[in-house]
């Protein structure tokens, strides 16, 4: 008796065993790619499978954890917006999967170095952010050679022996030009352009970039002081207007 409970156990243990092996595996679900590389004026639509078989997208909530560097809509297509690195997470309406992907949004240029943004500072404070070659300094005047061929002039303006704007001359060829403008738009926000041809650009919210063409200094782009919605400053001396392509982006 004891030997045939024995062996009712055994084989009980066995069928159990039989039926786990024949169970179908839940396959997990997977996106067709973890690491992503863009320009911020490119799309990306990322793709959800589970065993092979194509899952529809809409069926999961999308979320892009920096909404700065790129958004990520219903269907998973992801939008590049400006340089950096954001995670894009697909979550199932259940709650219960989640799959998580890298996105980087890479420069499409590198022009030149941003120059000394702090204002208010010292020009000992700029002098010792600076790594390009001094040629000029005065009381108010602070003048730089260029790293590369691609810009002519970096300097910094002083008043009362504090930065009151930096500036930076890109080339005069219509592509150095353009480039320039590339190089605004993929970093810092687009505010638009005035009715004199000056683009604004919002680098942070208390800094402001103006890319525009004067009379002497040719194309430039200044950095100076700015609030956060506050009243977009002029540029005196503008005598000449360029087009630029630029992305128009969503505030």
């Amino acid at each position: 008796m004891k030997q045939l409970f024995l062996f009712l156990l055994l084989l009980a243990a066995i069928t159990a065993c039989k039926k786990s092996e024949d169970a179908p595996k839940i396959q997990p679900v997977m996106l067709d790619k973890t690491d992503v590389q863009l320009h911020y004026d490119e799309t990306y639509p990322f793709k959800l499978t589970q065993g092979g078989t194509d899952i529809d997208e809409t069926t999961y909530a999308w979320v892009s954890k920096d909404t700065t560097v790129g958004k990520v809509d219903t269907k998973g297509v992801f939008y590049g917006n400006h340089i950096g690195e954001t995670t894009v997470t697909a979550t199932s309406k259940d709650g219960k999967t989640k799959v998580e992907a890298k996105v980087t949004v890479t420069p499409k240029t590198t022009m030149f170095k941003m120059p000394v943004i702090e204002f208010g500072s010292s020009k000992a404070n700029v002098k010792s952010k600076e790594t390009r070659v001094m040629t000029k300094d005065s009381a108010s005047l602070v003048v730089y050679q260029p790293e590369n061929a691609k810009i002519r002039q970096v300097f910094y303006y002083f008043e009362n022996a504090a930065l009151k704007e930096s500036y930076v001359l890109p080339g005069n060829t219509t592509a150095l030009i353009q480039e320039a403008g590339t190089y605004l738009d993929e970093r810092f926000t687009y505010l638009g352009q005035d009715n004199d041809g000056a683009y604004y650009f919002e680098v942070t919210p208390t800094v402001i970039a103006v890319y525009f063409s004067d009379q002497n200094l040719g194309p430039a782009i200044g950095f100076a002081a700015y609030k956060k919605g506050g009243r977009l400053p002029a540029q005196p001396g503008r005598s000449a207007r360029f087009a630029l392509t630029l992305r128009q982006r969503p505030r």
